[in-house]
């Protein structure tokens, strides 16, 4: 039913677009002949109609065009998934939740000082795998 809403909204922002910046340079023109004539004034202010005039033009008919091609993008997407609605990611808290804590320095120094004594060849390896076991028993 909705499916042609798109491309008529970027539609009408194209013809907003040249609409409003004809009419934005029209005044700016007819301001800037009336400053030739008289007042100098009225030149800057045409100048400043014209420039303004399109810019206005441009930022209304931008915004228009957008919500027409989101309109599109949203409808191409219904299409793909059958309607069905789009599975949204869980929040970052959520995703890290279920992360174990990371185990404490001491640990970690205790079983770097461990493999130090193995490689030294200061323990067996049977006394470092007890030991290794005893302080990852404790981690827990």
């Amino acid at each position: 039913m909705y499916h042609n809403y798109g491309k008529m909204c970027k539609i009408t922002a194209i013809v907003l677009f040249w609409l409003l910046a004809i009419a934005g340079v029209g005044s700016g023109s007819v301001m800037i002949l009336m400053g030739t004539v008289g007042d100098e004034l009225f030149m800057w202010l045409g100048l400043a109609a014209s420039v303004s005039g399109v810019g206005l033009a441009w930022l209304s008919s931008i915004a228009l065009y957008t919500i027409g091609d989101i309109w599109e993008k949203l409808h191409a997407r219904e299409q793909l998934t059958g309607g069905a609605p789009a599975q949204m990611p869980l929040p970052v808290q959520q995703q890290y939740a279920a992360l174990p804590e990371p185990p404490d320095p001491v640990y970690i120094a205790e079983l770097r000082v461990l493999k130090a004594q193995l490689d030294a060849q200061e323990i067996t390896e049977e006394e470092f795998n007890q030991k290794k076991q005893e302080i990852l028993d404790t981690m827990q």
